[in-house]
């Protein structure tokens, strides 16, 4: 109904009806949702992305966070910053005063640097990843493992880097190798998580530089690489060198010149009955002057402290033993005496130039899963000799490995050697991309150190 004077006014009332009023209302509706978008746009235009949130996992600093499988999924270079300054007080690069620098990291609470052991001056300055400068002396050095005790004083407060076991590092740890330089802190990331499941394996694999510290994304040291030997330290290694130099002056190093193995059945087959056997005797040592030689076959190795029927054993015996008794298979014969020496000088320096004679031969690289890696061999072993009697070029390995009986070879692994029974070859054993093709070849291949070999 309109107003009588609404006409008189001019105006006209429309009446909407119940569909136009609702379209009225969605289109308001819309307007309204336009305008506040555009708002928030311009509000926020210029202000940084938010990063994804990481689900945390363990007891870390809630500004770095790793995924569920423990890797840093994202921003893999920030984390690994924030790793090396969360320690960069604990990082140390020395420079002596004659001779090339090197680099380490503190140990114990009296201000002890360990470092890869480069010259034998008295005087060092040392440089934390935090950018302090201080004198430091060398305390003692352990040239066997190529690794020196530096004295620091002035950094007794600092503190020292956290240990991890050997066994609480999983198949799939990501792992972060750290050297320190003194224009800072250079990092990486090892071999991928997964790739290969033994520690000892992946730190032979990642190549480490000397002076090279290898840590787990906690900061926790897993391993630490000398300047002669090319098998990593492990923590509990590096605990006893460092204890020893620091309270000695001096790391023992037990030695025979003997490498002795496990006996099997694949190799009792090939040696006879028995529970160790003796793989090479060094010239001039010890195991030499008493009259040990490869092949011998052993029921056991006794000495007032103990006694030994595996490798394993024998590695503890050997360190708290002066003389030991290799104890024949039979009573007919007379057991050997052996005395245990205290080897200070690395394998192939002991001329008088101090340069180390390179090994005869050339290293394999092995491919996985070939008939070759079934058998036993790994990359970078060098075959010696095969049923002690001839020496073997790469390019027979083949031949070898056809071969329709089992052989008794001989393979140098790092400073060791060891024998390996190539078994017959069947069809079984090959598989379908090595099939006609031994799996081994020769090449430059760092070579790899022995799983759960005694000192020698």
């Amino acid at each position: 109904m309109k107003h009588p004077r609404d006409r008189e006014r001019g105006i006209h009332l429309v009446t909407l009806t119940p569909g136009t009023r609702r379209l009225f209302v969605l289109l308001s509706i819309v307007v309204v949702g336009i305008v506040a978008y555009d708002v928030g746009v311009v509000r926020h235009r210029d202000d940084p992305p938010e990063r994804p949130a990481l689900p945390a996992v363990l007891d870390v600093a809630s500004d770095v966070r790793r995924g569920l499988d423990e890797t840093p999924l994202l921003y893999p270079a920030e984390y690994l910053r924030d790793l090396a300054n969360r320690h960069r007080d604990l990082l140390v690069a020395a420079q002596p005063v004659d001779g090339p620098g090197s680099a380490g990291f503190l140990i114990g609470s009296r201000g002890d640097v360990l470092i890869a052991h480069t010259s034998t001056s008295s005087d060092w300055r040392v440089i934390t990843g935090g950018g302090q400068v201080l004198p430091a002396t060398l305390t003692a050095y352990d040239a066997l493992h190529g690794v020196a005790l530096l004295g620091a004083p002035e950094l007794a407060l600092v503190g020292e880097l956290e240990m991890i076991a050997p066994g609480d590092v999983g198949p799939a740890a990501p792992l972060v190798g750290v050297r320190p330089t003194p224009a800072g802190v250079t990092l990486r990331t090892l071999t991928a998580p997964g790739t290969v499941p033994a520690l000892i394996d992946r730190l032979s694999d990642a190549d480490l530089e000397p002076g090279e510290i290898v840590l787990d994304l906690d900061g926790r040291l897993v391993a630490f690489r000398g300047s002669v030997v090319t098998t990593p330290l492990l923590p509990v290694e590096v605990q006893e060198i460092a204890a020893a130099l620091s309270t000695d002056g001096r790391h023992l190093h037990p030695w025979i010149g003997a490498d002795v193995q496990t006996v099997d059945p694949a190799l009792a087959a090939l040696v006879g009955e028995g529970q160790l056997v003796v793989v090479h005797v060094d010239e001039g040592s010890p195991a030499a002057r008493a009259g040990l030689a490869a092949g011998m076959v052993f029921a056991e190795i006794a000495a007032d402290e103990g006694r030994a029927s595996t490798a394993d054993q024998l590695c503890v015996l050997i360190r708290t033993s002066r003389r030991l008794r290799f104890v024949p298979v039979t009573g007919d014969e007379a057991s050997i005496e052996v005395a245990v020496a205290d080897r200070q000088v690395p394998p192939g320096f002991e001329g008088p130039h101090g340069a180390a004679r390179p090994p005869a031969g050339e290293p394999l690289t092995i491919l996985a899963g070939s008939h070759a890696a079934l058998s036993g061999l790994r990359s970078g072993d060098v075959v010696v000799a095969v049923d002690s009697d001839r020496a073997i070029a790469p390019d027979d390995i083949e031949a070898l490995l056809t071969a329709s009986e089992p052989h008794l070879v001989t393979i140098r692994r790092g400073e060791r050697r060891l024998f390996v029974v190539f078994p017959p070859a069947g069809p079984e054993q090959v598989s379908e991309a090595t099939e006609g093709d031994a799996g081994a070849a020769a090449g430059e291949v760092p070579a790899q150190a022995p799983a759960g070999a005694p000192p020698r």
